[in-house]
Formats: structure tokens, sequence, C-alpha cells
């Protein structure tokens, strides 16, 4: 099936690609289910790895690029439940990971730098409209302050909340 679809993993790109690979490869499935359950995980214990550095990319990449919501259109699996879990992990996730990311120790960015790219992530409309929809249907009350900081006003509280959650690791 690879060979037949010209399927490889993407050139130049060293954070994803496998991800992106599995996501083109799925495109050609026959059959495919939607599992409501995370099986799979990195461990992120290697100080060296790509998932511990700083990457200047992560906000274009999980922010910019809506590619679960583009496959899951194409595949014709793409309903309400899917567009609340795809708005949960924008939130949760690609929000939360470009925060931090933006506190790494090998990120040379300045602190009006770091507060610049914390504001576009707030003030892109994928992240507001992300934010809107899971917060009406979210139950857990650290989870509802935490979307609601997810606007222009709490640019701080998030920066904190990146610096706080950078000492940690």
């Amino acid at each position: 099936m690879l060979e037949e679809n010209g399927i490889t993993f993407p050139e130049g790109k060293s954070l994803g690609e496998d991800w992106l690979f599995n996501m083109e490869a799925f495109t050609y499935c026959t059959s495919a289910f939607y599992i409501d359950q995370p099986y799979y995980h990195y461990r992120k214990s290697n100080n060296t790895s790509l998932m511990r550095r700083y990457n200047p990319e992560l906000f274009d990449s999980y922010i910019n690029h809506n590619t679960l919501e583009k496959y899951s259109k194409r595949w014709g699996l793409y309903n309400e439940k899917v567009a609340v879990d795809l708005a949960r992990r924008k939130c949760f996730i690609a929000v939360n990971g470009c925060i931090q990311n933006e506190f790494k120790p090998d990120c040379k960015k300045s602190v009006r730098e770091k507060w610049q790219l914390i504001s576009n992530i707030v003030n892109h409309p994928d992240v507001q409209s992300a934010a809107q929809l899971s917060l009406q249907h979210e139950h857990h009350l650290q989870k509802k302050i935490y979307l609601k900081m997810l606007k222009p006003k709490a640019v701080l509280g998030l920066f904190l909340m990146g610096k706080i959650l950078s000492l940690r690791s």
C-alpha cells in the first residue's frame, strides 16, 4: 500500500514526521475506527531528544495547521464529537505545548518576544474558537479556568504558567 501510493516520510521534517506519515498512510486504509482514548505515548526522559529542545517552528506546526481536522474531514469522520476533541486538543496540548516551548532552556528569546508569541497564540482565531467550543463542553473547574484564560487579557497569567511549568522539568 505504501509503495503503491507513494507514501514516504516527509523530507526535511524532524519533529512529527512519524505522525504525518501515519496520517497519509491512514488515508489509503479501507476501514477506520475512532477511539476516544490516548494509546500512543512518548517518553520524554531523554534530555537531548527533539521533544525536550526548543522548537522555533512549534507555533506554526501546532496552531496554524489544522492537520487533524483536515484529515478527519477528508476521511468522512468529522462530526461534533471529533470537533470538540480537536478543540480540546488544541487548547490543552497545542497551546500549552507552545507556551512551555518558549521557556525551554535553549530558547534564547527575550521576555518581550516570548510575551508577543503568547499574545499571538491567544489572539489566534482558531485558538479562540477552540477555547469557546471546549468551554461549552467542559465540566472540570480547573480546565474551565484554564480555558477562560485563553484570551488577550490573560497573557500575563499564561506567561507565568509557562515559566512555572518550565521550572518543574
